[in-house]
């Protein structure tokens, strides 16, 4: 997927050292540099393109309030733009990527399937949008891989019509599960999401 156009010019920022830019990205997260900071002018957003090393382990959760506990649900991105800001970080990486903590769907899974393969953790959270085929293809693709955490974050809706329970999926690992690599430290929980909007009008 390739990235959006460059920001207009803005030559009072283009000078900063790439040392104190790199500084500032990594204390700013990956969701900053996509939608805010990494925009702010062309040289700006030509570093932060071309610096596979800064997205090695990208982490695209959102941030819980502050005066809140961080649960999966609430660290789940449920912007509009999430899909397109993790395909990105992904080419960002240039193959480097080691580590993604973010919300992903089948696409997401198969574009790091096929773009990292010295993947290390991969923590994964998804409104059970991802198949079981996918998953299992996915994680193979991954020999270094140690350490998986899969959340599935219910609708409101979805938890009504299934008498307030969570919904199960096939695909979630049983005791019977095991996957390739004996390294791997799974971790898979199921969880409601508290603003996960509206029971639609029958």
């Amino acid at each position: 997927m390739s990235s959006s156009a460059p920001p207009p010019r803005a030559s009072s920022w283009a000078g900063i050292p790439h040392d104190v830019l790199w500084s500032a990205f990594t204390v700013l997260g990956h969701r900053e540099i996509l939608s805010g900071a990494g925009l702010a002018c062309a040289a700006w957003w030509r570093f932060a393109r071309d610096q596979p090393a800064l997205w090695r382990r990208i982490d695209l959760r959102a941030s819980a309030p502050r005066d809140e506990v961080k649960t999966p649900a609430k660290v789940c991105d449920d912007s509009s733009g999430w899909k397109a800001m993790a395909l990105v970080a992904i080419d960002r990486s240039a193959g480097q990527c080691k580590a993604f903590w973010g919300r992903a769907d089948d696409e997401v899974l198969l574009y790091l399937a096929d773009r990292a393969s010295c993947m290390k953790s991969l923590r994964v959270t998804s409104h059970y949008d991802v198949s079981s085929e996918v998953f299992a293809e996915a994680i193979e693709n991954f020999p270094l891989l140690e350490e998986l955490e899969l959340v599935l974050i219910a609708d409101a809706y979805t938890c009504m019509t299934m008498s307030g329970q969570p919904p199960t999926n096939s695909w979630v690992p049983t005791p019977g599960w095991s996957c390739s690599n004996p390294l791997v430290k799974l971790a898979a929980i199921c969880t409601i999401s508290p603003c996960a909007g509206t029971v639609p009008a029958k």
